[in-house]
């Protein structure tokens, strides 16, 4: 979704993924075929066929297919406030100062596209699954697709040479899980807290290896140079201010050193044109590969736990979008003041008979109401998140929208009329570069949205 992924009330939810679905499609992000990257909005789509076919909820679907045969009485796919359970674990968010603290509404969230995200489950129910898993071989089943010269399992499960494999969360809420079918291993991770370390101990406890084998084919090696350059993830939105809140902490960098690079924190050495091992792994297994489009540039990073990146053009990449980002705070503060010092100052000439500063103040009301919009989505964007509620936004935009028009249209007037005083006119004319840097600024943070 562009906005948002998860709610934080039982009110806010869609009644059916349906609903969900087609309150916004997402836009294309490369052409079918390119390459494999992983799609919420895809999985949603899937299980909605799946509601097509079968007649009953996605959710119900699997509940009696295949968690109640399976003894699974703890999981629920689409939880509600009813259907969470006494002993639901509360999420947690590490404080400043250290140490953690419980969430908002004890961090229980409900996913708006919920077969891609946010069940409730315990580590029995998870064990019983994975034994099943392992013990049918039903991932062989699902089949594998090719993306690049690395195989993507089934949704969720990424596999290795010998693993099976996922690492996920929500905003207050992590899973690691990690199956071996050759040594007959299986950890288990759930943490009540994001982003915790502890995610990546299965992968780190199991001796299987993500990654293919490639063996060299002779061809010329590209020059690593052609290789350096930001990236980011491509499932992030590009699309919202919550996206991109997201994308400019998310930057990767490819930097070249003697013979390698250095990727996602690992030093890389090319083995094929484009494919690259990791220099620390004796196995040579590839691990990362670059592809390129026709003009011979990098049009996108695979990586073998089934992430794909992007190159990111320069106005999308940290220092530049934090600077951007400053220019929207700093202009919208600006505009807040100017406008809070011109209607004082206009009441008071009106208050002594002279009317004609309205004229002049109107704009720059008109563009502090910008601005203050804009600092308000920024705020819960910052602290909302995916949590956000996706109308929020929407509704701030048109706002947005509404009030560029007016103060546009406003300083146009402005501009014409004070013939003979140059002074005015001078004023007005910085007041509206001014005002165009403003919304230049809330266009590329997605703050309006045309």
């Amino acid at each position: 979704r562009t906005f948002d992924l998860r709610y934080n009330k039982d009110t806010y939810c869609f009644e059916t993924l349906s609903e969900a679905l087609l309150a916004e499609v997402p836009s294309q992000v490369a052409v079918p075929g390119t390459y494999y990257s992983y799609s919420t909005f895809g999985v949603g789509l899937a299980a909605f066929v799946v509601e097509c076919v079968s007649g009953v909820s996605y959710a119900d679907f699997v509940a009696e297919r295949i968690l109640l045969p399976l003894g699974m009485k703890n999981t629920v796919l689409d939880p509600r406030a009813d259907t969470f359970g006494e002993n639901m674990a509360k999420g947690h968010i590490t404080k400043w100062a250290g140490g953690f603290a419980v969430a908002e509404r004890e961090g229980h969230s409900y996913a708006a596209i919920y077969p891609a995200d946010g069940a409730v489950s315990t580590l029995a129910d998870l064990s019983l699954l994975l034994a099943h898993i392992r013990q049918t071989g039903v991932i062989s089943q699902l089949g594998t697709r090719e993306n690049g010269v690395f195989s993507v399992g089934p949704v969720g499960l990424i596999p290795g040479e010998s693993v099976l494999y996922l690492e996920s969360q929500t905003s207050f809420f992590g899973a690691g899980i990690a199956l071996d079918f050759v040594e007959d291993q299986m950890v288990l991770v759930l943490t009540n807290t994001a982003q915790s370390p502890l995610l990546s101990l299965p992968g780190d406890a199991l001796t299987g290896v993500l990654g293919a084998n490639v063996s060299s084919s002779g061809e010329e090696l590209p020059e690593l140079k052609v290789f350096k350059g930001t990236y980011a993830d491509a499932a992030l939105g590009r699309d919202s201010l919550v996206g991109r809140l997201a994308m400019k902490d998310a930057n990767q960098k490819v930097t070249v050193g003697e013979g390698t690079i250095e990727f996602l924190g690992v030093t890389l050495r090319q083995i094929a044109p484009g494919v690259f091992a990791d220099t620390s792994d004796e196995s040579g297994l590839a691990v990362v590969q670059f592809l390129f489009n026709d003009e011979g540039k990098v049009s996108a990073v695979l990586c073998a736990d089934g992430t794909t990146y992007l190159p990111l053009a320069f106005y999308d990449q940290a220092p530049v979008a934090l600077l951007l980002l400053g220019v929207m705070v700093i202009l919208s503060l600006y505009f807040i003041l100017g406008a809070l010092y011109g209607t004082v100052s206009a009441v008071s000439a009106t208050m002594n008979g002279d009317r004609r500063p309205w004229r002049f103040v109107l704009p720059t009301i008109f563009a502090g109401l910008i601005g203050l919009l804009s600092l308000l989505q920024l705020l819960v964007g910052i602290q909302y998140g995916s949590m956000a509620i996706a109308s929020f936004f929407a509704a701030m935009s048109v706002l947005c929208l509404i009030l560029i028009i007016l103060a546009v249209a406003s300083t146009i007037f402005a501009f014409l009329t004070p013939f003979g005083e140059r002074n005015r006119t001078s004023r007005t004319a910085n007041g509206a570069m001014i005002l165009m840097a403003l919304i230049l600024a809330c266009i590329y943070w997605r703050a309006i949205c045309f």
